[in-house]
């Protein structure tokens, strides 16, 4: 599997996980809100150094859960979490940063 496929299922997985919740408000938010801004690099973006430590740490970017629960689209922590990994998930294909796990060493 080349690069750029790898990258392009990581982003497919994402819709694809969102629509698996058959939770309409997820699905409405997602494409209506989350999706146009990460298409345009806005405020719902993670920066590289934020994805890489999402990477390294596994930890969602408190920056990113405040603007989700600053929207007041979704009230529940599990909605916010969920949208907030998958943010992080389309920004590590997005941004092409491809963890070895064993090394720690960023490629």
């Amino acid at each position: 599997m080349d690069a750029n496929c790898f990258f392009s299922k990581r982003i497919e997985n994402c819709n694809d996980k969102i629509l698996e919740t058959e939770n309409d408000e997820l699905i409405e938010y997602w494409q209506s809100v989350i999706l146009p801004d990460l298409i345009h690099k806005g405020e719902r973006a993670l920066t590289r150094d934020e994805t890489v430590l999402y990477i390294q740490n596994d930890c969602l970017c408190k920056r990113i859960k405040k603007a989700i629960r600053d929207d007041g689209s979704l009230t529940e922590q599990n909605d916010i979490n969920f949208i907030a990994k998958m943010i992080s998930e389309y920004a590590v294909a997005e941004n092409a940063v491809i963890p070895d796990y064993v090394t720690k060493v960023w490629l």
